[in-house]
């Protein structure tokens, strides 16, 4: 078994001595990020082989698997000088999921593992952060009972919506230390009654449960749609990767963010990103959160902002590719927690690859290695023709470039009806999660009320070519009426509405468009086809 955990702490591996469909693309990338002194924190990474065994063994774990994970907790204990479940200076940990091709969402993720109440006095006396120490911990309960018992996360945002009612306040961003201990003390109630057993005091039952989990999720619904959808193959399983939680939720210097090389929906260069300050990175790449009103980091920190730029051009420099990148900044310090190829629109993959072969960034070879597949003359930009005579009726983040027109439908179940009478559909639902993959998949558009132009949701959106718009703040759905209001201008199930992908704005009935061909891109591209 020691054969198929790996650990991980700055270049202590080589990535010549990896197999990436063992580890998982995500372990594979964190090594490579690790090999070019990015800031990458300890982790060790248990290969595909322990989720291929659980599934062969009937669902069941090695009975060893437990004593390896303390075995090689022990090298980041050593590495970091914290002790997992230890009350005076506490290890947390991520336990994170890592296939062989990234699929983003689609598997589980949790956080803060190792925060109980005889680690939790001793996460405060070692940060000074109460307020940060009470949310990290109503933060697992919560995505504890949601992910390995299945409990509805609504119910836990139902107290903390009650806490807001009662202070009078706008965001869980502003509860008081006090309020969220509170929260806390009723999550572990919630707990309880929608399990029938406590919250796990034991760090070393965290870890196995979120293991387990981990391995679970591999055969999901949403996962096996997902490689249904993009024909991926079902074995070997995903690889586990275990880390030291940084805190992007510790003060006004702290924060998390998700960052892409380049534009993912239209393939500029520029850096396309996404922060929160004093918050975890879940609150980015679930979509629950309402983005656009949210500081700018390159406003409060540009040293921080310049010195992610730098990552993006090294990031680049490595992988050869637009990458997607996750981060968190505690207390003004920097962490990389994962780097991917960047899921994108067509158009945006043939701009891309046409800009790295002219950087030189690609050879030829490989630049029609990353447009094959791809049809040319389906590549279309869209300007609207009638827009003084259309009603703009809201306005939203554009997440996926392009035009469309179609009956709104709230559930997938409308959806699935208005495709099967032949219509184009636009999705519309509150915030938009990866478990709506067969929703997205069947729609022509989507438009949500929260969320993040670098959630997972918008990423899968991207990949599948979806027209996307992101946080549509005046948007207020009454499903059990089926009715939708922009503002005042209430509208029903059925009708029709337009999203525009380039300017986010949002109109009331069809519209007319011009679609024309980038031909000098187009052109270009088959001159380098012919001189290949």
């Amino acid at each position: 078994m020691f054969k198929h955990i790996y650990f991980l702490y700055k270049k202590n591996i080589s990535p010549e001595q990896i197999n990436v469909s063992m580890v998982g693309n995500k372990a594979y990338s964190l090594i490579r990020m690790a090999c070019i002194d990015l800031p990458v924190p300890p982790a060790i990474v248990l290969d595909t082989s322990f989720c291929d065994g659980y599934f062969k063994k009937n669902k069941r774990v090695d009975e060893n698997l437990k004593e390896l994970l303390i075995s090689n907790l022990r090298l980041i204990e050593n590495a970091t000088g914290l002790i997992f479940g230890g009350v005076r200076k506490p290890l947390l940990v991520s336990v994170r999921s890592g296939g062989p091709v990234s699929m983003p969402g689609m598997l589980e993720t949790l956080c803060n593992i190792g925060l109980c109440e005889k680690t939790i006095h001793g996460m405060i006396r070692m940060t000074g952060n109460p307020k940060m120490v009470w949310d990290l911990y109503r933060r697992l309960i919560a995505n504890f009972a949601e992910v390995i018992y299945g409990c509805k996360r609504t119910t836990f945002e139902e107290v903390s919506h009650e806490f807001l009612k009662k202070y009078k306040i706008d965001s869980e961003y502003q509860l008081s230390t006090n309020a969220l201990e509170s929260i806390s003390k009723e999550y572990l109630n919630i707990f309880r009654e929608c399990t029938g057993e406590n919250f796990p005091e034991d760090p070393y039952e965290q870890l196995m449960q979120a293991t387990i989990a981990v391995f679970k999720s591999w055969k999901a619904d949403k996962a096996m749609q997902y490689r249904k959808i993009h024909n991926i193959p079902e074995s070997p399983g995903t690889a586990v990767i275990i880390q030291q939680m940084v805190f992007g939720n510790s003060g006004g210097t702290s924060g998390a963010g998700v960052a892409f090389t380049r534009n993912p929906s239209n393939g500029n260069k520029e850096l396309y990103m996404d922060f929160i300050f004093n918050a975890q990175g879940e609150d980015i790449v679930s979509g629950r959160i309402l983005m656009r009103f949210f500081s700018k980091l390159e406003d409060v920190m540009p040293e921080l902002y310049e010195e992610i730029q730098n990552i993006s051009n090294k990031l680049e420099n490595e992988f050869k590719d637009m990458q997607e990148f996750e981060f968190t900044i505690e207390n003004r310090k920097l962490f990389l927690l994962q780097t991917r190829s960047g899921k994108r629109t067509d158009y945006a993959a043939i701009k891309i690859a046409y800009d790295m072969f002219n950087e030189s960034i690609i050879n030829d070879e490989e630049f029609l290695k990353r447009i094959e597949g791809i049809d040319l003359k389906k590549i279309n930009i869209f300007n609207i023709l009638n827009e003084e005579k259309l009603e703009v009726i809201g306005n939203a983040i554009p997440a996926s470039f392009g035009i469309v027109s179609g009956r709104i439908a709230f559930t997938e179940e409308s959806v699935k009806k208005y495709k099967k009478q032949n219509k184009n559909v636009i999705f519309l639902t509150y915030d938009i999660s990866t478990d709506n993959i067969s929703a997205m998949h069947l729609s022509d558009g989507i438009l949500t009320t929260v969320g993040s132009k670098t959630s997972h949701a918008a990423v899968v959106a991207r990949q599948l070519n979806k027209v996307c718009l992101i946080g549509c703040s005046s948007l207020k759905i009454d499903i059990d009426k089926r009715v939708c209001y922009f503002s005042e201008k209430k509208l029903k199930e059925g009708e029709i509405i337009s999203i525009d992908g380039n300017t986010g704005n949002i109109y009331k009935g069809e519209i007319t468009f011009r679609v024309e061909q980038p031909v000098k891109l187009i052109n270009d591209i088959e001159i380098i086809k012919k001189g290949s």
